[in-house]
C-alpha cells in the first residue's frame, strides 16, 4: 500500500494497517545487524520495555533475549543504534504514512525486540495525555513466523461502548495498573496488569471479538492506533527470533521528552 493517504484511511477505519516492503533487504539486513551486534553480547543492565527497569539479558533455551531493550536513549553509547534508529525515522515513505496518518510526529519510545515472552491484550495510552492521539510502528526485521510471537489485533475493539460499565471498569483497572508499574514504581511484578488484562479478555469473550495475528515479512511496517485492543502471542520452542523494530509516536504537540 503506497498511498499514504489511503493507508491512513485503513488506520483510523480499521485501527492498523501493514505497509509491505518498506525497507529494501539491504535496508533490513543492515537494520538487523545494527541493533543485534551492539546489543546481543552486552552483558550490563539494559532497561527493558515492559518493566521500565535495568536489567540483564533473559536468555531462553535456545539464547533468545526474551525481555526487549528500550534503544532511544542509547545512541551515545552505542553509535550504530542511534544511526539505525535515526535511518528508520527519517525514511521518506515510512514518515509520509506516519504524517498522513498522525500529524508532525515526535517518539516517546523506541524498543528493539530480539524475542518475548508475549505481550498481553492492551491499549497503548499516552502516559500523560490520555487522549492523546497515539501511533504505533513495528517494523519487521526478518520474515515474522507465526510461532515467534507475532503481533496479533482485536478487530472490532474500536467500537467498544466507552461507557459500558465493563469497559469502564476495564479502562479505569488498565490505568491505575499502568500507573502503578511505570509512574509509582508500586507494581514490579504487574499483578494489577495482569488483573485489568483478564478484565478485558473477559469483556471482548462477551462480545465474541476474536484475536487475529498479523504476520508480516522482513521489511514490512504495521502501523496501529493506539486505542486499538493489541498484544503479541508467546513464541513457540525453537530458535525462531522476532528480530523487530517497535515505535511509539504522539502528534508533536502532545509530545513529552522520551523516557
Amino acid at each position: 500500500m503506497s498511498d499514504p493517504g489511503e493507508a491512513a484511511a485503513r488506520l483510523h477505519a480499521h485501527g492498523w494497517v501493514v505497509l509491505p516492503g518498506v525497507f529494501a533487504p539491504d535496508q533490513v539486513a543492515a537494520l538487523r545487524a545494527a541493533f543485534a551486534d551492539a546489543l546481543l553480547a552486552v552483558r550490563t543492565p539494559l532497561r527493558r520495555q515492559l518493566t521500565s527497569r535495568d536489567e540483564a539479558h533473559r536468555r531462553d533455551a535456545w539464547g533468545r533475549v526474551r525481555n526487549p531493550i528500550v534503544v532511544h536513549h542509547l545512541g551515545e553509547r552505542f553509535p550504530a543504534v542511534g544511526e539505525a534508529l535515526t535511518a528508520v525515522l527519517s525514511h521518506p515513505a515510512l514518515m509520509d504514512a506516519i504524517v498522513a496518518a498522525l500529524g508532525p510526529p515526535a517518539l516517546t519510545q523506541a524498543t528493539w525486540v530480539h524475542s518475548t515472552d508475549g505481550t498481553a491484550l492492551h491499549q497503548d495510552p499516552h502516559p500523560l495525555e490520555p487522549d492523546a492521539p497515539l501511533l504505533g510502528v513495528w517494523v519487521a526485521l526478518e520474515d515474522i513466523a507465526a510461532d515467534a510471537g507475532p503481533f496479533v489485533v482485536v478487530p472490532g475493539s474500536l467500537d467498544l461502548d466507552p461507557a459500558a460499565p465493563d469497559v469502564v471498569a476495564w479502562r479505569h483497572a488498565a490505568r491505575s495498573a499502568f500507573n502503578a508499574q511505570f509512574q509509582e514504581g508500586s507494581d514490579p511484578t504487574g499483578q494489577a496488569g495482569l488483573q485489568a488484562s483478564r478484565a478485558l479478555q473477559t469483556l471482548l469473550d462477551a462480545r465474541g471479538l476474536p484475536v487475529e495475528p498479523v504476520i508480516p515479512a522482513a521489511g514490512d511496517v504495521i502501523l496501529w492506533r493506539g486505542d486499538l485492543v493489541h498484544g503479541s502471542h508467546p513464541p513457540g520452542p525453537g530458535p525462531q527470533t522476532r528480530q523487530s523494530l517497535l515505535l511509539h509516536l504522539v502528534e508533536r504537540r502532545f509530545a513529552q521528552p522520551p523516557r
